[in-house]
């Protein structure tokens, strides 16, 4: 069963530049991006030692398998 997602286009656009592999310094202007993301269940939030608590977000498992779909179409 397909899931719907939706995000806006700033969100979505920082997404495919994350699935692209691009870093994306996470910053107190994209952080509300980030922080949707997660909403989405789309990223999850890490802590770091030096940077704090969520200073950096990775992809999760539903994301990549969305990153996946999406390639295998193209």
């Amino acid at each position: 069963m397909a899931v719907t997602v939706h995000l806006s286009e700033p969100a979505l656009t920082l997404l495919k530049r994350r699935f692209t592999g691009t870093r994306v310094e996470v910053t107190e202007q994209n952080r509300p991006l980030y922080r949707e993301l997660v909403e989405a269940g789309l990223m999850m939030p890490l802590h770091t030692f030096s940077m704090g608590p969520n200073s950096a977000y990775r992809l999760t498992e539903a994301a990549c398998d969305m990153r996946d779909a999406l390639q295998s179409e193209a």
